[in-house]
């Protein structure tokens, strides 16, 4: 791995920077052997790390720097930070990522009751990101077949993790989760069905037919990635923050589901001139700004995408080519291609085929919402566990 050209040491880090590092892994969905392998680390190193045990750290955060969608700012202390930011801020308004890409990105994890059992059970891969957006968004594959009328073993199910989830389907899909009080949940979900989850929920996906599945799921930082709430759950005692959470009275503690789900068959005719925008997804608790829609675009047509006060990510989910326009660059986009696209940003769509585009967009705005009542909701939908994460992250998304 090339050095970053950045000199660090551990004077420049953040309290608990293996929480931290975990966090961000967590995020990117690899774990630390994953990690190691895509970066020729050391992984006994890294290991170590992890573990708050003696290690070099210069190689992992070179790594870290190097790999897409990793804020690694959150790992210093301010005014390394600002330095960090000033040398590597070369971010564009738009990033794009090829299918041929993401596929050479493929990694396969393995779930099972023990080491001897573990099957093959998802394969990732990564997508379109940029650092400053809250969205680490990842196309998933389900390689298990479960038909959803019989429960789940509780070996395939993940630990949650930090970021809140929109997550579209591409297929007979079926989500699984787990409620503290109120045990296994089940969605069976169908092409363009959507769903939202809470941080920290225990989940998992698989397919419903004998043939893999697909989804895109799309991980971002919510409310409680705040730096504000971070400070201040880090100046309390986890007792102290639970009583301050059950006792926090909110304007608005209507009883919203732990996972949020829609099931909507899009009208594919009595297209508009230019397109159509179906919203799949809405009404996310205190987040407004948090939708999936789905775009088509009727064949021969050209459009501007009026910019957002948000940050889009698009993933064209049709057999169809199109061109992605802004500025004084473009990207062919085309079918399992991805675009990150920054807030306040014009973009403009030329479909030249024959045939309609269907592309799909997920927006949110970063930390909107209330911190201390999503806190709230997620004490109360996984446990005191899941405060605990939240101060000090020790889980790996999945075991």
């Amino acid at each position: 791995m090339k050095s970053s050209g950045l000199q660090f040491s551990e004077l420049d880090l953040n309290p608990n920077p293996s929480a931290l590092v975990l966090r961000l892994l967590n995020q990117v969905k690899h774990t630390a052997e994953s990690f190691a392998d895509a970066y020729n680390l050391d992984f006994k190193n890294l290991e170590s790390f992890l573990n708050d045990n003696e290690s070099t750290i210069q190689p992992i955060l070179d790594s870290l720097i190097a790999h897409p969608g990793i804020d690694i700012r959150v790992l210093f202390k301010p005014k390394v930070a600002e330095k960090i930011h000033m040398i590597t801020n070369r971010e564009s308004k738009v990033v794009a990522m090829s299918a041929e890409d993401s596929m050479l990105s493929a990694r396969i994890f393995k779930r099972g009751s023990s080491e001897s059992t573990k099957t093959p059970f998802y394969k990732y891969f990564d997508t379109a990101v940029m650092p400053s957006s809250p969205f680490r968004p990842e196309l998933i594959e389900q390689l298990k077949f479960f038909d959803g009328e019989s429960e789940l073993e509780s070996c395939y199910f993940n630990n949650g993790h930090f970021e809140d989830q929109l997550t579209l389907y591409l297929g007979n899909v079926n989500l699984h989760w787990i409620e503290l009080n109120s045990g296994k949940k089940i969605f069976k979900a169908s092409k363009f069905d959507t769903s939202y989850k809470l941080p920290f929920v225990p989940h998992t996906f698989t397919s419903r037919t004998h043939s893999v599945g697909r989804i895109l799921a799309v991980t971002y930082l919510g409310p409680i990635g705040s730096r504000s709430f971070q400070d201040l759950i880090q100046k309390n005692s986890l007792d102290d923050l639970c009583k301050i959470l059950e006792n926090y009275q909110a304007t608005d503690e209507s009883n919203k589901p732990v996972v949020l789900t829609t099931s909507t068959k899009p009208n594919l005719i009595n297209l508009s001139e230019e397109f159509q925008a179906t919203l799949l997804l809405g009404g996310v608790q205190g987040q407004p700004s948090s939708t999936i829609t789905l775009l088509q675009f009727p064949r021969e047509t050209e459009t501007a995408l009026s910019p957002t006060a948000n940050h889009q990510w698009f993933f064209n989910c049709s057999n169809v080519s199109i061109k992605m326009s802004w500025d004084f660059s473009a990207f062919m986009f085309t079918p399992n291609s991805s675009i990150a696209v920054s807030p306040q940003t014009l973009v403009t769509v030329s479909n030249t085929s024959d045939k309609t585009a269907e592309i799909v967009s997920f927006a949110a705005r970063s930390g909107e919402g209330d911190p201390i009542l999503q806190a709230k909701r997620i004490l109360k939908a996984a446990g005191p566990s899941a405060i605990s994460r939240m101060r000090n992250e020790t889980s790996q998304w999945f075991n």
